[in-house]
């Protein structure tokens, strides 16, 4: 189930409107799913604000729980990690202003640091008005109140600069990865290639099943 709720997920058309209320009700909350779902154009942003806070496990995610315990690999998240889940909400093109101030009703800056949620939100290329709200914060213990000056705009700017340069980083070290498993003769060769250099994502996949006729 959760294969073919992920393929419907990342489909590259566009998913009917019953089947994208199909994956809503049954995707199960913080699998590659339910992330992939929270950005799609299909889902509205109500729908993908219901769907964040889906039965309430991003929220126990925070919680602490000691090794041993029940809980402890799905709970004890870090606000790197939770920052990503955020972000995929965040980062969607129709988010209205408010946002942030709407998100910190269930996570303060102590549990959702306001420097890896701006970092999480400018990899997925969000918006002015998400990025700019959050820069505006005040860090935790401050005592100055929200404020968007050159330093903060400059903040954004810095994050995004660092965002472009992973993924061009990215980009070129998938090109590479690419191109040395076409160059194997046949396809026990490229994916073997590809299994001892752990090579994943679907552009590898592709060039091990296909070679240079996909």
């Amino acid at each position: 189930m959760d294969y073919l709720q992920l393929a419907i997920a990342r489909a590259r058309i566009e998913i009917p409107p019953n089947v994208v209320g199909w994956a809503l009700d049954s995707v199960t909350p913080m699998l590659r799913a339910w992330t992939a779902l929270l950005t799609r154009r299909e889902v509205t942003d109500a729908q993908a604000w219901t769907l964040l806070w889906r039965g309430g496990r991003l929220e126990r995610s925070v919680e602490k729980v000691p090794q041993g315990e029940a809980g402890y690999y799905v709970c004890n998240a870090s606000s790197d990690r939770l920052a990503g889940h955020v972000a995929s909400y965040l980062a969607r093109p129709d988010v209205p202003p408010g946002a942030i101030a709407r998100i910190r009703e269930h996570f303060d800056g102590t549990v959702l640091a306001r420097l890896d949620l701006l970092r999480a939100v400018t990899r997925r290329d969000g918006s002015d008005t998400v990025s700019h709200e959050l820069a505006a914060e005040p860090p935790v213990n401050s005592s100055r109140g929200h404020q968007l000056g050159p330093r903060e705009l400059a903040l954004v700017e810095r994050y995004r600069n660092d965002a472009r340069t992973e993924a061009r980083e990215r980009a070129q070290s998938i090109a590479a990865q690419t191109s040395a498993i076409l160059s194997e003769d046949d396809l026990i060769g490229r994916v073997e290639y590809a299994r001892r250099h752990g090579v994943r994502g679907f552009e590898g996949l592709e060039a091990c099943l296909f070679g240079r006729e996909r």
